[in-house]
């Protein structure tokens, strides 16, 4: 197998850094990759059809690095990136970083961002021990950061009955991190800021590096705010603790990698002394200093995200295969190219096969046990019968959990995304993969699916492409017709097609209801599509994912817990192993863990 070219493209200080030199050694001695590095010099100076071609890149900037020029290249030779480079100019600007934050649904402290060069008369009140910014009152303390990112000066303001005045950071110079300014009491009003409310941690800072979305690496320090004193160890080097996160912090860590498209960054998360985590900071690409640990599963991680965008190299942008042809040939092939993807176009919308994967939604759609059937109110009043107005309204009262239905990362996970934060690029025309376990669940009606299965299906039907909804068909969508039959019906215990004979007595520990016996997947098997097929979710033709008869919804928390979500409730008869697009189209209700979905596929 040849060898993958990895461009370095950054400042001549951070190539040259020991941290850098630590990875690089680690993936040259992998023997599978040519490591290329960018010389400042041309960075710099030469135009970006000269710098090397490479496969993979890896570029991030810092002082002095020419970021447009970057995007240049990586739109000129289109190489697989390590971190986006548009997204990075997203961490230059604090106030865009937060908006990141919000629309990710990312946790971060509350804040209020003020450009001093708009602010109207009466907008901005400050007084003693806060300040009042269009009626809404911030008191003190609270933080002040500027706009600019590599602007170090951030400024934390305190109460007269502390002593007042502002603790003013920098970058860190010799032993000293911060100082206090008893005469510092009013805002800066020279630009634009970010304020938050100060939030107090124990006087602790907690780093966290994270390499891909399943590995993070965290590290805790004194507070620069504390005293202004850096602690140092014998040799120099500022004294830090490796920290465990918690699963909330660990889902952080992945989303964050995902909002901000930055496979290896560095990050900063406030742990309150009432229990809150969130984000304050997202540095982009980022380095532990002397930890052997780190350096070694960094490596790997990082050898595993490029030996696998090798197997699906992003394919060479259009104009630069045009130039590598003569104008007559690459004018002829231009038009030949149109001309043919009119014609697909025309039979695609002609011969294209839709499915609906869901069932359609009243009172007799069978839903977890535990979940309150849907009720319908028809509204008769006034101006909805007499005419000329006279229409048809009702009202509904649901569980989100009800029918063909989405669950949200919150739905298990503390801090996990809402319904409405989950994004329309894992939504919409994603790839479909369905793996067919039908035959074995016929049988065995707890069977759980297993790595080795979807693997096995993996060698017949094609590999699962990245960002694919993966869907398990168990051949239960009979049992759902059957069991809305019984309910259309009146049958008392519809839920015995979900539940053996005799298991009356037979209590779930989960939901105190008669043990249930429907497939699901193990979490085992979730865990290893998450982390090796990088699937945006996971749907199934069942009440849920986890089998009926399983215990802890280990299979939710695999997959909610990456920051996927979960469909469930599906249809997924007649639908293709591989080569369809799905649509999935949940109500978005805002702060909502779960939501009724439209699901649908399409075959061209």
């Amino acid at each position: 197998m040849a060898k993958i070219t990895v461009g370095i493209c950054c400042m001549k200080k951070k190539l040259n850094s020991d941290s850098m030199a630590e990875l690089l050694q680690r993936l040259q001695a992998t023997g599978k990759f040519t490591i290329i590095r960018f010389k400042e010099s041309m960075i710099l100076h030469e135009p970006v059809e000269n710098w090397p071609i490479v496969a993979c890149l890896l570029a991030f900037a810092s002082s002095g690095f020419p970021l447009p020029k970057a995007i240049q290249y990586q739109r000129l030779r289109n190489p697989w990136l390590v971190n986006a480079l548009e997204e990075q100019e997203i961490l230059t600007d604090r106030v865009q970083m937060y908006e990141r934050l919000t629309e990710a649904g990312i946790p971060c402290p509350p804040h209020t961002v003020i450009d001093h060069g708009s602010v109207e008369p009466g907008e901005l009140v400050q007084e003693l021990d806060s300040i009042t910014w269009r009626g809404q009152v911030l008191p003190k303390p609270f933080v002040e950061k500027p706009q600019d990112a590599d602007d170090h000066a951030v400024w934390i303001y305190h109460v007269s009955g502390e002593g007042g005045g502002a603790t003013k950071l920098h970058r860190k110079k010799g032993n000293q991190s911060s100082i206090r300014d008893l005469t510092q009491s009013h805002i800066r009003e020279n630009g634009m800021y970010v304020y938050e409310p100060f939030m107090e941690t124990g006087g602790l800072d907690i780093k966290v590096y994270a390499v891909g979305e399943t590995y993070a690496h965290a590290e805790v320090r004194k507070a620069p705010a504390v005293d202004g004193r850096v602690e140092r160890d014998a040799n120099g080097k500022e004294v830090r603790q490796t920290i465990e996160l918690t699963e909330e912090e660990k889902n952080m860590s992945r989303m964050v990698v995902r909002a901000f498209k930055q496979s290896v960054c560095g990050f900063d998360i406030l742990r309150t002394t009432d229990g809150h985590s969130m984000v304050c900071d997202v540095n982009g690409f980022s380095f532990v200093k002397g930890n052997k640990e780190y350096f070694d599963n960094a490596a790997m991680n990082l050898t595993k995200m490029l030996v696998k965008s090798s197997v699906n190299p992003p394919r060479t942008p259009l104009r630069q295969r045009i130039r590598q042809q003569s104008w007559f040939k690459a004018i002829g092939n231009f038009c030949s190219m149109i001309s043919k993807l009119l014609l697909f176009c025309y039979i695609d919308i002609a011969m294209a096969k839709h499915w609906d994967c869901g069932w359609a939604l009243d009172e007799c759609s069978p839903s977890w046990p535990t979940v309150c059937a849907l009720r319908r109110t028809v509204i008769r009043a006034p101006e909805t019968t007499e005419p000329p107005l006279a229409r048809g309204k009702q009202a509904f009262e649901l569980n989100g959990g009800t029918g063909t239905h989405v669950d949200a990362p919150s739905h298990f996970i503390a801090g996990g995304r809402t319904i409405d934060q989950l994004r329309l690029n894992e939504l919409v025309d994603v790839p479909l993969a369905v793996v067919d376990v039908s035959t074995v669940c016929n049988t065995d009606p707890d069977h759980q699916v297993t790595q080795d299965e979807l693997t096995a299906d993996e060698e017949i039907q094609g590999r699962i492409l990245p960002g694919s909804l993966v869907c398990v068909r168990t051949g239960w969508a009979a049992r759902h017709r059957e069991a809305e039959t019984r309910l259309r019906e009146g049958s008392p215990g519809p839920w015995t097609v979900y539940h053996g004979k005799g298991c009356e007595e037979d209590l779930h520990p989960d939901y105190k209801l008669p043990r249930m016996h429907f497939p699901g997947v193990s979490a085992a098997g979730a865990e290893w599509l998450v982390q090796n097929r990088d699937m945006v979710g996971l749907g199934v033709d069942t009440l849920s994912p986890d089998a009926g008869a399983s215990e802890g919804f280990k299979t939710h928390h695999a997959v909610l817990g990456a920051d996927r979500y979960i469909v469930e409730n599906l249809n997924l008869e007649g639908l293709p192993a591989r080569g369809a697009r799905v649509t999935v189209a949940p109500t978005a209700l805002r702060g909502a863990p779960e939501a009724p979905a439209r699901v649908f596929a399409t075959l061209a």
